[in-house]
């Protein structure tokens, strides 16, 4: 709807897989611990002030070892002393995690780990944090204002416009010329965010199967569960361009563009649902029971038919969305190769989301693509 100068939509946002949008930091080993499936963060000052003064000498022995045990030391006695019901005041945040998530957990904390001269174990146990406004994780604005710059800049493209072709190679969408001054996306909000600890993994392009999974590599990070919805909305405001006969022609186009939410999608879902599509085949073709398979075929989403009639958008964001997902048609994508790089059309591997550690997977069932996001509008 218009507001004045101002273009206004209330959005919904329902993830379809799993969403990371990070920060940037890790949640070091040394900050939380698991206990019955459920990731405690631990305000360390705090739990040393739980500690009975036998156990703060304990700790502080630990902690004067050698730097090679030290960390693995303190670690394990965390895990050991710290009792959720009687510390409740450590306890920065809980959410639950897959019972994988915790025998990783366990097994780096094992004997074997202990013993471990180089400390490899206790690096795996890192924890790559998603964005958050205190405590509330949340997929902010700037993500999917960039998703949808994605979309439009490739419908310029395919539109075969040979000024914006140029305009888009020299990067010339850049201070009065960029029309995404305008578009202003909120972060996602709700009361409370469905979040956990999956496995990034990566796989062969095109190569969705179990014995490709087994003993590859494989990172820990949070992660926004599929199926909530989350809420924000998107405007474009005038601020003088864009309702005047003389205003910058791509502020023109992206008005066109957004002047109904529908036209939003459409321009979404030309860019993304080619994407979605391919990656939903090539599941489904090896494996029909994958959740993610389950949740788009759901009936009572009826996603495959709302993308292909517009009446939902389609996106990705966050980490792991592929280099198809965020770049321009015919860019080029490094690849890392025994003789040094090739520039190559596409990559060559995909990461996706898993519930279940690389090591021993049983099946492909919880091995999820990340990022892909439906917009509703928010009647």
């Amino acid at each position: 709807m218009r507001v004045g100068h101002q273009l206004y939509y209330k959005v919904k946002y329902v993830p379809i897989s799993p969403v990371h949008v990070g920060t940037g930091e890790e949640i070091d080993p040394l900050d939380y611990t698991i206990k019955n499936k459920v990731l405690y963060k631990i305000n360390f000052v705090k739990f040393v002030e739980n500690l009975s003064e036998h156990d703060k000498n304990q700790l502080l022995m630990h902690s004067k070892l050698p730097s090679v045990n030290s960390l693995m030391k303190v670690r394990t006695f965390i895990n050991t002393i710290f009792d959720p019901s009687t510390m409740k005041d450590a306890i920065i945040e809980s959410y639950p995690v897959d019972e994988s998530i915790q025998a990783r957990f366990s097994s780096r904390l094992s004997k074997f780990a202990n013993e471990d001269p180089k400390n490899r174990q206790i690096n795996e146990l890192s924890i790559m944090e998603v964005y958050r406004n205190g405590l509330l994780p949340l997929i902010p604005g700037s993500s999917i204002k960039g998703a949808i710059r994605t979309a439009f800049l490739n419908h310029l493209l395919k539109d075969k416009d040979d000024r914006a072709r140029e305009d888009i190679l020299k990067n010339n969408f850049h201070g009065n010329k960029d029309p995404f001054d305008s578009l202003k996306v909120s972060d996602t909000y709700r009361e409370k965010s469905d979040i956990t600890v999956g496995f990034f993994i990566n796989l062969p392009a095109n190569l969705f199967a179990v014995d490709k999974i087994k003993g590859g590599l494989s990172v820990m990070a949070e992660v926004i569960l599929p199926g909530k919805v989350y809420q924000g909305d998107i405007r474009f405001i005038a601020d003088g361009r864009l309702f005047v006969k003389n205003e910058n022609r791509y502020f023109s186009i992206l008005r066109n563009m957004i002047s109904n939410i529908e036209s939003l999608f459409r321009i979404c879902n030309e860019h993304y649902f080619p994407i979605f599509e391919k990656e939903y085949n090539m599941i489904k073709k090896e494996n029909s029971e994958n959740n993610f398979i389950k949740r788009v075929d759901y009936e009572k989403n009826n996603y495959l038919e709302q993308i292909r009639n517009n009446k939902v958008g389609l996106i990705r964001v966050g980490r792991h969305s592929g280099f198809e997902a965020v770049s321009i048609k015919g860019s080029k994508v490094k690849i890392k190769t025994k003789n040094g790089y090739d520039m190559r059309d596409a990559s060559t591997t995909s990461w996706y989301c898993s519930f279940s550690d690389s090591g021993e997977p049983k099946n492909t069932n919880n091995v999820l693509p990340c990022g892909w996001m439906i917009l509703k509008k928010d009647e």
